[in-house]
């Protein structure tokens, strides 16, 4: 996953696919013996799974923008910055 201009920038699923495959042959000892149907059912549950991770990723990191911050990401934002924040309210999620 990369950030660019326009937001979060999600990795293709065949590179995505072809990490998974690269890393199992280097580090699982037997994964190339194992039949066909049993290694293609493994990459294609592990490259659903990092797509799902990255889409919620790519969903959290594009809603903390000036634009479209949620009210509790300001806050939790704030709060972690050491803003003293007296009422918990904001009047709008846009800042100026």
């Amino acid at each position: 996953m990369q950030i660019g201009n326009t937001g979060v920038i999600k990795d293709n699923p065949t590179d995505i696919r072809d990490d998974i495959l690269n890393q199992a042959i280097d580090n699982v000892e037997g994964f190339t013996n194992l039949p066909s149907g049993i290694q293609n059912n493994l990459l294609d549950e592990s490259v659903i799974v990092i797509s799902e991770i990255q889409d919620m990723l790519s969903n959290v990191m594009n809603s903390v923008s000036p634009l479209y911050a949620n009210d509790f990401m300001v806050l939790e934002l704030g709060e972690a910055f050491g803003l003293k924040i007296k009422d918990k309210t904001l009047p709008n999620t846009t800042i100026t």
